[in-house]
């Protein structure tokens, strides 16, 4: 009994790794939690780079959001230069 963890049903396990091994505990991506916060975090980092990206260019984008990034991003080259677009 002295082996196993206190959570054990069996307590029978010949060493403590032995009764951890038994009991398969996970471990959590501690970046990836259940609250969004990650895909939240992803999303500004991918907003981040894309509007840099835009800036370096020379193109002005309405907002700092996504769609209107990429509008931006695709009516300049459409145009053929860096454009302004406001709302």
């Amino acid at each position: 009994m002295g082996n196993c963890r206190s959570g054990c049903r069996t307590q029978d396990h010949e060493s403590y790794s032995a009764c951890l091994r038994d009991a398969s505990p996970a471990v959590a991506n501690s970046t990836q939690t259940r609250s969004g916060l990650y895909a939240a975090e992803a999303k500004r980092d991918i907003e981040s780079r894309e509007y840099r990206a835009a800036r370096a260019q020379g193109i002005q984008p309405a907002t700092t959001q996504l769609p209107d990034i990429r509008q931006a991003v695709a009516a300049s080259n459409k145009a053929d230069t860096a454009l302004t677009i406001r709302s």
